[in-house]
């Protein structure tokens, strides 16, 4: 369980600090809800609308990377387009907003960290390399997390867990030592955003256990980790490919016709609202189950994205 040292002020509630914060976590087995045919189906739908958006997501990011090679930049663009959404949502008064002190805020940029490395490395990744094999590399999430979850948290599980995890290990070796359009980028892109997504999850759950600051739900933890996320990418996205993009940009459009440079624009809009909506549904699903069911079902996910483009 996650436990927060908290001292009131004597400004009246709020006014309080927050001394320290640890991550911890129950086990699996007395974190799952309830197997109740509501909450099965609640999650089945979590689990089925985040497989159809990133299924979109992945579809309309490609075609723009592989029309315009910034991949560093339309990372840190998206992480933008799909903050405006929230941020609309909120200023619309349709979603209460969160409010936090800035000792929240500053016990938050750690998760912020994990989710801006693991999606501007997973846009390299798809980038440099086809989808399907970028799909096949990050199916060993279930990995990270597991591994992770025994160093950061302690927690460790039966064996029956970790010998599950052997046929995803040789998946994803053999698929690496098969692919004739094998990059390292692509590999290390990969791996390197397992790493950060399985970070991402450990301490989400423990932050969703222990909300900081008032209306922090799950949609709206999401929301401000993407705030923070992209004001921490702008100064990464622009310095790796701020001087040469306005040059890719022009060759890339060089022989399109206006309506086909709009339609570019609006795949990148979709790529990105794709993206947010279907983090924000994912963020939903771990509220309800464990950190490696979540995993699990992330590496479930990639059989849908992987066959529509093999």
């Amino acid at each position: 369980e996650g436990m927060i040292e908290y001292e009131e002020g004597t400004g009246g509630p709020g006014t309080g600090k927050i001394h320290a914060i640890s991550f911890t976590m129950p086990a699996p087995e007395d974190m799952e809800q309830p197997s109740t045919m509501k909450h099965n189906i609640r999650v089945g739908c979590y689990f089925l609308i985040w497989y159809i958006l990133n299924l979109g997501y992945n579809v309309y990011n490609k075609r723009v990377m592989n029309t315009v090679k910034l991949y560093w930049l339309i990372a840190t663009v998206q992480l933008f387009i799909g903050a405006l959404y929230p941020v609309f949502l909120w200023v619309t008064k349709l979603r209460a907003p969160p409010v936090l002190t800035w000792q929240d805020v500053k016990a938050l940029l750690p998760l912020a960290l994990f989710h801006m490395v693991g999606h501007i490395s997973a846009c390299v990744a798809l980038g440099m390399g086809a989808v399907s094999f970028t799909h096949i590399v990050k199916a060993a999430e279930p990995v990270f997390t597991s591994v992770l979850s025994a160093v950061v948290l302690h927690q460790f599980y039966k064996w029956q867990v970790y010998a599950s995890l052997g046929p995803i290990i040789a998946g994803v070796a053999i698929a690496s030592c098969t692919e004739l359009d094998f990059s390292w980028y692509s590999f290390a892109g990969a791996m390197v955003s397992n790493l950060a997504f399985s970070l991402r999850a450990i301490v989400g759950k423990s932050q969703m256990q222990q909300p900081k600051g008032e209306n922090m739900t799950a949609v709206n933890l999401f929301a401000v980790l993407t705030l923070l996320a992209f004001i921490l990418a702008v100064p990464i996205g622009f310095g790796v490919d701020g001087y040469h993009a306005k040059q890719i940009y022009d060759e890339a459009v060089a022989d399109m016709t206006t309506t086909e440079v709009g339609f570019l624009w609006g795949e990148l809009l979709i790529s990105a609202f794709t993206f947010y909506l279907y983090n924000e549904v994912a963020f939903l699903a771990l509220e309800q189950v464990h950190p490696i069911t979540h995993a699990v079902g992330n590496t479930f996910k990639r059989v849908v994205i992987i066959v529509p483009h093999v």
